[in-house]
């Protein structure tokens, strides 16, 4: 990749702060930061940047404080409403609609060329239906983890439990019941939203993407799986598509 295309992009989401360094047109090196750790961002984009990607050209989504990340970042190029998408957005409040959320659907709507439900799975899962070119809406639910951590948070005598890949339906203990409640249920909300909005808005794509999709069982895995660090690989296709259209 030569000195002009070399590319930086950045997720600031809620929780995390992801980054994504094209080496290649192929090859990607990703890191994930906490909003908590930006002087270990700092000293890693140091490191990166003033290296072997001094003068990449920076691009990214925003939904979390972006005061908040280095200096390095002041010269990025957020990818907001100001631009024309390749989809719509007929979501009812726009302006609530995370940039995350519709970037992952305009890049797989990119990618696969027709109407799809996108499923996330991370912090919170949310599902998201693009119909004949448009970003329609969806659905937010709390994620694995924020399951597990509310009802530990919001009861006098639950544990924090975490997910474990041998939960059976039957919980025959405290620990046992609540992993059941999330391990279990969990992938039959999935499934059962997939057919609900599949039959509904008649999609036949359904794409799943998201740090938690390697704990869903097999029985949904004829679906297809986006690759890892999906998001990052989403902002480099929304990149070529800004670029060949002159936006950016």
């Amino acid at each position: 990749m030569s000195q002009e295309s070399k590319l930086l992009f950045v997720d600031a989401g809620n929780s995390l702060v992801k980054i994504g360094l094209w080496e290649s047109d192929d090859r990607m090196i990703a890191s994930s930061f906490s909003w908590e750790a930006m002087e270990e961002l700092e000293l890693w984009t140091t490191e990166k940047i003033n290296g072997y990607f001094e003068g990449a050209t920076i691009c990214g989504i925003a939904s979390g404080p972006v005061y908040k990340l280095p200096k390095v970042f002041a010269n990025t190029v957020w990818f907001d409403d100001l631009l024309e998408w390749p989809i719509q957005n007929k979501y009812l409040t726009p302006h609530t609609l995370g940039h995350d959320r519709l970037a992952m659907a305009a890049a797989a709507f990119l990618e696969r060329g027709d109407d799809l439900l996108l499923i996330t799975l991370g912090t919170c899962i949310t599902y998201n239906i693009v119909k004949n070119g448009a970003f329609l809406g969806g659905a937010i639910s709390p994620g694995w983890d924020m399951r597990y951590r509310a009802m530990n948070d919001y009861t006098a005598g639950l544990p924090l439990e975490t997910f474990d890949r041998c939960t059976t339906a039957l919980g025959v203990d405290t620990a046992g019941s609540l992993r059941s409640g999330v391990d279990i249920a969990l992938p039959l909300e999935v499934e059962g939203m997939i057919q609900l909005y599949t039959e509904r808005f008649e999609i036949k794509n359904v794409m799943l993407c998201g740090g938690d999709t390697n704990r869903l069982p097999k029985p949904l895995k004829k679906h297809i799986f986006a690759p890892a660090n999906f998001e990052l690989h989403a902002l480099k296709r929304l990149h070529d598509y800004f670029k060949s259209t002159g936006q950016i």
